[in-house]
């Protein structure tokens, strides 16, 4: 939380991923994480809920999709 106080990791999920797609390159997981929108004020109270940070790369692209859970 260093660099983003706003986003508090809770979970780290792996999913799809086999040993011949991460051979190939391919990865992919997804971040948990309780938001806390006044962080940057010092209020550290989240918002109720989880979001979710879906993340997937292949070879050298990377794709990253924000979505509330």
């Amino acid at each position: 939380n260093i660099w983003e106080p706003r986003l508090r990791v809770a979970l780290v999920s792996l999913a799809g991923n086999t040993a011949s797609a991460v051979t190939l390159g391919e990865l992919r997981f997804t971040i948990f994480v309780r938001y806390r929108p006044r962080a940057l004020s010092g209020d550290f109270t989240p918002e109720a809920g989880l979001r979710r940070i879906g993340y997937a790369t292949r070879e050298k692209t990377i794709t990253v999709k924000a979505v509330a859970a």
